[in-house]
């Protein structure tokens, strides 16, 4: 390999290989592209010395790997792609992945002894996928992680500590979470919510616009998702996917004590599974003609399904453009008889 210093891709991924020689990639002074297996032990000093490195794929062993790799790019020479995990053993990556994304993964017990800087300068500033999967992730991800405004996706998977996304105790002076696009929380035991309140504050304008997609799943301290007055900041949410989180009493927390109606214009997909003690998904009217498709299984506690059913020829009609309701068999039929709006939804229901 050491005659080869005029090579500009190397990709070690699909090999058997668990090591390279020491020295080897410093002789590679024109390589752009490095792709090493998960396992692999990467010499943190000799990829550091590969000015001309655009697209790097591997394992780092810890956050102060990752900030000496960071702080060694100068500002014109950032990486035009990258998949990077975290991590002092063997994880594989995600299971597909955009070759010309940015991600970085915080594998397991990369957090445990470590934690990020406030100022955020131990994180690539360009992130575009955001995972942590048993990193020891704690407390209020803001407040440990903070997240730079170009992360579009972020997955959060078996982290026992974590207890929220973000406090509403003070009011912001930037504005988190402006490009992010689809948010997954799963097995997150020790989750309260997305917030975390005493007396809710008003989120800086921006915040979650871009939100499409929030799924959460086995969380099992969870309540409520979010208060009434922060709904307007969810006017771009299209699939709202929550299941197995047995504490949830409330979708959407009427916190004005109001019972206002609440709007949902992008909405198309709502998906509520095994939430035995959620008794409403909003105290109003829930207005979203964009509404597609909506699973309700294992929710015989809900008193009633609050869409807006709008009037055609005089009548109550199923929303636009809603085509199927499913629901669960056995004693979810029994109980999606009972509601009030079964005989107006009934023609697009399944059960299944």
């Amino acid at each position: 390999m050491e005659s080869l210093t005029n090579l500009k891709s190397l990709s070690l991924s699909s090999g058997r290989l668990k090591m390279i020689p020491t020295g080897t990639l410093y002789t590679l002074t024109h390589l752009q592209q490095l792709k090493l297996p998960y396992d692999f032990e990467v010499p943190i000093e000799e990829v550091k010395a590969l000015k001309q490195l655009e697209v790097l794929h591997c394992r780092l062993n810890s956050v102060r790997d990752l900030n000496r790799l960071i702080n060694s790019r100068q500002s014109d020479k950032q990486f035009l792609s990258y998949n990077i995990t975290l991590s002092s053993r063997e994880i594989y990556p995600p299971l597909q992945f955009n070759l010309q994304c940015k991600y970085l993964t915080f594998g397991e017990g990369s957090l445990v002894e470590s934690s990020l800087d406030t100022d955020g300068k131990m994180l690539p500033q360009d992130i575009e996928n955001l995972f942590f999967v048993r990193s020891g992730l704690r407390g209020c991800l803001l407040e440990e992680c903070p997240i730079p405004n170009s992360v579009r996706e972020c997955k959060i998977f078996e982290e026992d500590k974590i207890e929220c996304i973000m406090r509403l105790e003070e009011e912001f002076s930037w504005v988190p979470f402006q490009s992010l696009e689809s948010l997954t929380l799963s097995g997150l035991p020790n989750l309260i919510g997305l917030f975390k309140w005493e007396a809710v504050v008003p989120l800086p304008p921006g915040t979650f616009s871009c939100l499409s997609e929030l799924s959460i799943y086995r969380c099992g301290k969870i309540k409520k998702l979010f208060p009434q007055s922060l709904v307007h900041n969810f006017r771009n949410l299209e699939l709202l996917f929550l299941e197995d989180c047995l504490q949830m009493e409330e979708i959407i927390e009427d916190d004005n004590n109001e019972g206002a109606d609440i709007t949902l214009p992008m909405l198309k997909k709502l998906t509520l599974r095994h939430l035995p003690q959620v008794k409403s998904i909003c105290k109003g009217k829930m207005i979203c003609d964009s509404i597609e498709e909506i699973h309700l299984r294992g929710t015989k506690n809900i008193k009633k399904l609050p869409l807006y059913l709008p009037f055609l020829h005089g009548q109550r009609s199923p929303p636009p453009r809603l085509r199927t309701i499913k629901i669960g068999a056995g004693g979810d039929k029994e109980w999606w008889e009972s509601l009030d709006a079964n005989n107006v939804l009934q023609p697009v229901v399944q059960y299944c």
